[in-house]
């Protein structure tokens, strides 16, 4: 059958309902040969919880009606006790359809998820010799431009979500921060999204699927044993352009509804260093990274640090946060519990005490909700606490190791977000932080996006399966924890950047974008979507040395400084030996030390953008698509693999203001300088102290190492 509109035409399947072709006016996306995936998908979880895999494609009967532009797919006996219909609203005036599904299940056993729709794409990406690239929204937001760069990685690789949880994957809310993906080129893209106000569990996975590339969205039915009825529609669709088209569709929908806090103009409730832009100064007070000997460093005791955030404050003329890692008292990332600190409370409050007199502030990470039974960096016994309800359990009601952070690190499990004692145990850490006189904690680090992980166990009072539970509990613990913590006291976070359910609850966190680059590209979408509500950080940059041999390619950190800046982001830098600025957290001490002095400039020349004349863009702006520019280059950088990374020289991002004026910010990341040429005539400004100082030309020189502001307001 077909379903068309002037936009689309949907070719399904007359036996089964599979989509077999999916194409706008200009291309096919759906592979024309080969396997391709069931319309709609189930899996069941027998009393032992072995997964029953089920799919449309077995119905013993199958129909098609229609009522006005909806069809609704009939599907009996998929198996005994199991049929189903799928809804798809097709108005013809859209370029977009609205799946939703309802699954009649009298089996007696656990439904754990919903695939809906079936998508198979033909693999031209540009890896495999095609022209195409895949927005995956993996944390800031991830192009993929080579599959077999995941599933060629131990830890990345694809696998079916479910417990135990692994951290970096697509799950949504969590380390999948926002609900669309797009897969697109030159001649057009495919749209697929979740139009989901109230953060259903879910997941949005890419991955091969014989010789294509599945592009696959998951429904978490919270473990029901009985019937299903979707609660939101799954949208897909044709548009033109690139990822940033594929968000502007997304926030369309997104502003329609209530999901996000005020705008940081419009709060009164955030401190008042929120608008100061802080760089974040990051370093460990014990050993010299995750692993290895504990011994304290130069960082220790921790006032030590001091006098090299007094340093770095006046050179780059920046407001300073300090970020220990490795000061909880129990041992390095070993949750849940942190407090008192490595060396007692007294010499922790008075450190706190020396950063604000001195208009400094104090920051520290956490790990999460993990379950700590012994460490290997340090001694911890915490066994006469413990209790089976903390932990998760897999679907066959076992107790297994994390994988969020497990050897050589711990040994340790996660815990069950439901157990109202563990909002009662993160209530008293971070209470005894914020009296401490910490300005900011990223608690949940570990807690990827946020997210609370997967419990399948049938005593612990929830659903038994993944679901809205865990996002309602992790709003529960949000709430219960800081119920005494005002944020305009102290702002709590998580690892990477708050999933947009959670944005409300989670207002500056560690949005280590550079993940992404393990995979493909980081690309700020999460700030072309959020960047008006929330401000996050540059992060401590892990796993950069996973992707970069540093000398080989030394820029590489002028590079990652320059895109969080255009990105909206605060800036960071970590520590290292005798206190010099260092490539990232868990680079090698003996790694020799990137050129300082091109960094000290770089920070000191576009932290004055943020806290000059382009507060209003870079802090409260939002983030809007960016007109081409003549004369922005490529900067190229080597990976581990020996395969080649392009990004532009020059990065260009443009904001618009609360008052409304659009600012194009050209950042000159780069150690020389670049001409920029206009299509017109342009008032361009290039000092961050002054609105009235500018200039009018149709060309600037943009000096290296700095940042100019176009007025794109009329253009």
């Amino acid at each position: 059958m077909n379903i068309n509109n002037k936009f689309y035409s949907i070719e399904l399947s007359d036996e089964n309902g599979t989509i077999t072709a999916y194409s706008s006016t200009k291309q096919n996306f759906i592979k024309e040969s080969g396997g391709l995936r069931a319309l709609l998908e189930i899996k069941l979880l027998d009393d032992f919880g072995k997964g029953i895999y089920l799919s449309s494609n077995m119905a013993k009967s199958f129909d098609v009606t229609n009522d006005k532009d909806t069809y609704i797919f009939n599907f009996s006996d998929i198996y005994e006790g199991i049929s189903a219909k799928v809804f798809v609203r097709c108005p013809k005036s859209e370029p977009f359809c609205y799946w939703s599904c309802e699954i009649n299940n009298s089996t007696g056993m656990t439904m754990e998820w919903i695939g809906l729709p079936g998508i198979v794409s033909e693999n031209k990406l540009k890896g495999n010799g095609g022209t195409s690239e895949l927005f995956w929204p993996f944390g800031e937001g991830c192009i993929v431009d080579d599959v077999n760069r995941r599933e060629e990685s131990e830890w990345l690789h694809y696998r079916e979500l479910t417990y135990q949880s692994s951290g970096f994957n697509g799950t949504f809310p969590g380390p999948a921060s926002m609900q669309f993906m797009a897969y697109y080129n030159d001649l057009g893209g495919l749209y697929l999204a979740t139009y989901d106000a109230n953060g259903y569990m879910k997941s949005f996975e890419y991955h091969p699927y014989d010789d294509g590339l599945c592009l696959e969205i998951r429904h978490f039915t919270d473990g029901t044993d009985g019937n299903y009825k979707m609660q939101y529609e799954v949208v897909t669709g044709v548009f033109d352009g690139d990822w940033q088209d594929a968000a502007e569709i997304y926030r369309k929908w997104l502003t329609t509804t209530d999901i996000l806090p005020k705008k940081i103009a419009d709060r009164t409730d955030l401190p008042e260093w929120y608008g100061e832009s802080p760089v974040v100064a990051l370093y460990p007070i014990r050993g010299k990274k995750d692993i290895g000997d504990m011994t304290p460093n130069l960082y220790y005791p921790y006032e030590n640090v001091i006098p090299f955030i007094d340093e770095y404050s006046e050179k780059m003329n920046v407001k300073m946060m300090a970020l220990p890692m490795h000061w909880e008292g129990t041992a390095p990332w070993a949750p849940p519990y942190v407090w008192p600190p490595y060396g007692g409370e007294e010499q922790f409050v008075s450190f706190a005490d020396k950063l604000h007199e001195k208009n400094h502030l104090l920051g520290v990470y956490c790990s999460g909700i993990g379950w700590t039974a012994h460490s290997y960096l340090d001694d911890i016994d915490i066994s006469d606490k413990y209790k089976d309800e903390y932990i998760c359990r897999t679907p066959d009601n076992k107790i297994v190791q994390s994988l969020i952070i497990g050897k050589p690190i711990r040994d340790g499990y996660d815990m069950c977000p439901h157990s109202p004692d563990v909002a009662e145990i993160v209530k008293g850490e971070l209470e005894a932080l914020a009296n401490a006189g910490c300005d900011y904690t990223q608690y949940f680090d570990q807690n990827l996006g946020g997210a609370g992980y997967y419990c399948y166990a049938k005593h612990h009072g929830h659903p038994a399966g993944p679901g809205k539970w865990q996002t309602d509990d992790m709003v529960n613990i949000f709430k219960k924890a800081t119920e005494n913590i005002p944020t305009s006291r102290m702002l709590v976070g998580c690892e990477m950047a708050a999933s947009e359910t959670f944005i409300k609850y989670l207002p500056f966190n560690d949005l280590r974008y550079n993940i992404a680059l393990l995979l493909g590209k980081s690309v700020p979408a999460y700030s072309y979507l959020y960047h008006e509500y929330i401000n996050n950080f540059m992060g401590n940059q892990n796993t950069i040395d996973k992707v970069f041999d540093m000398l080989e390619n030394p820029d590489n950190i002028l590079f990652r400084i320059g895109y969080s800046f255009a990105a909206g982001d605060m800036l960071t830098i970590t520590l290292a030996d005798k206190g010099k600025i260092f490539w990232g957290w868990d680079v090698d001490w003996d790694t020799e030390a990137p050129e300082q002095e091109n960094i000290c400039e770089l920070i000191s020349n576009l932290n004055a953008w943020r806290v000059g004349f382009a507060k209003k863009y870079l802090h409260l702006g939002k983030m809007v698509k960016s007109e081409s520019v003549n004369g922005i280059g490529t900067y190229t950088m080597k990976r581990l693999d020996g395969k080649l990374i392009e990004y532009p020289d020059v990065f260009a991002t443009t904001y618009e203001a609360p008052d409304n004026t659009q600012g194009l910010v050209l950042t000159n990341y780069l150690r020389k300088e670049k001409e920029i040429v206009f299509n017109s005539v342009r008032k361009i400004w290039t000092n961050p102290n002054s609105e009235t100082d500018y200039i009018i030309a149709e060309r600037i020189v943009i000096p290296p190492l700095s940042a100019v502001i176009i007025d794109i307001t009329n253009a």
